[in-house]
């Protein structure tokens, strides 16, 4: 198989073949922030084809692109980074690598702007809802302050593993990889729950504690200057 180099549309794209004409891998360059797709153009008419895409061997983290199964390249860092494509038409399979060379483009395009919302807002507010439930479950099934807090205090540290966890079965996940500048954006928004109920809840303490005090010197007041009879 060949890729179609034409329909990829990759700013630029290097067909590395050996001493006899063959194609034996390909090198392209991507724009950081953008989204870009491989197809594939196979030399024989197939009734069943099969394609999957993994890191070529010797690829280390952290990775420049990250390829889904439906061939669907993001990029996700600045550097170098090798996918090896399977293809299998069920009697045969063969390979190819495809190196992509990502560089920092400095001009602001909507496809950055997509990716820092999808990383900034998106794993963001995932995480901070599903804090949101963790802290229903307290105050639900907690009456005393001391198991509520302590209850946030061990939501936190759970969060956080929930966080790493998420991102560990990335590295086992072919196409995709697992980052800690993630780990930071999902522990990010499930302490901004955690510390907003913290805040709030600290506060209505106060309220009522300020609210009690004012109570119990009306009263105080109130039984001094009551009339002797």
């Amino acid at each position: 198989f060949t890729l179609d180099v034409d329909k990829m549309k990759f700013p630029s794209c290097e067909i590395k073949k050996d001493g006899e004409g063959n194609i034996t891998g390909y090198v392209a360059s991507l724009e950081y922030g953008s989204s870009y797709a491989i197809f594939v153009r196979t030399n024989l008419s197939s009734t069943s084809s099969n394609l999957s895409f993994s890191y070529a061997e010797g690829s280390s983290s952290p990775h420049a692109v990250r390829v889904d199964k439906a061939g669907n390249v993001s990029t996700v860092g600045v550097g170098e980074d090798t996918i090896r494509i399977v293809y299998s038409n069920g009697l045969q399979s063969y390979a190819m690598n495809i190196t992509f060379k990502v560089a920092k483009n400095y001009r602001f395009t909507w496809a950055q702007l997509t990716l820092i919302v999808r990383k900034s807002l998106g794993h963001f507010m995932l995480f901070a809802f599903t804090a949101l439930f963790s802290v229903g479950f307290l105050f639900f099934f907690f009456d005393k302050r001391l198991p509520r807090f302590l209850g946030l205090l061990m939501s936190s540290v759970l969060g956080f593993a929930l966080a790493g966890f998420s991102e560990l079965i990335q590295l086992y996940t072919p196409g995709r990889s697992g980052r800690w500048t993630d780990v930071g954006i999902d522990t990010g928004g499930y302490m901004a729950t955690i510390v907003l109920t913290v805040l709030v809840y600290g506060l209505v303490l106060l309220i009522r504690f300020l609210i009690k005090k004012r109570k119990e010197k009306q009263a105080g007041d109130n039984s001094e200057n009551k009339p002797l009879e």
